[in-house]
């Protein structure tokens, strides 16, 4: 179906990476956590968490992706901040990326760009109800297995 790793195998992906604010000039250093799970019926279940440095508590994604073509696929994502979101995904022979629209309060992207050595450099970018913005970038690569 596609040359990615991401999302479409199951495993665990480890991760690091800043996160700037738009009201300020100061960043947060994070690391993260993916678990791929692949469900029945062809969707896939991700377990995502993300550990700001500094903060003593994480935060937890849920997101489902379904209808997966050779070009996209649809994905869902919920948390206790925002509840449940719909957006779309594209795939590429070297991105994959999704959006979210049309959620009052909530609207961002994820893209996730392939390294020749199978990881991949991430940039997102968030937009709360107040405007202001949260800009991620990052760096995802595959956990060994022991």
């Amino acid at each position: 179906m596609s040359g990615h790793d991401f999302i479409f195998t199951t495993g665990e992906w480890l991760g690091k990476g800043q996160v700037a604010f738009s009201a300020s000039e100061d960043t947060i250093r994070f690391n993260t956590l993916w678990q791929v799970v692949k469900a029945d019926g062809g969707d896939i279940s991700l377990h995502h968490e993300v550990e700001l440095v500094g903060v003593p508590e994480k935060v937890v994604n849920e997101l489902e992706v379904s209808s997966v073509t050779s070009s996209g696929f649809a994905i869902c994502l919920s948390n206790d901040m925002i509840d449940k979101v719909h957006g779309k995904g594209i795939i590429e022979d070297r991105r994959i990326a999704w959006e979210f629209r049309g959620k009052p309060g909530f609207e961002g992207f994820e893209i996730y760009n392939l390294c020749d050595d199978g990881s991949y450099e991430v940039h997102a970018e968030y937009l709360s109800s107040d405007q202001f913005r949260t800009i991620i970038d990052g760096h995802i690569w595959k956990r060994k297995k022991q």
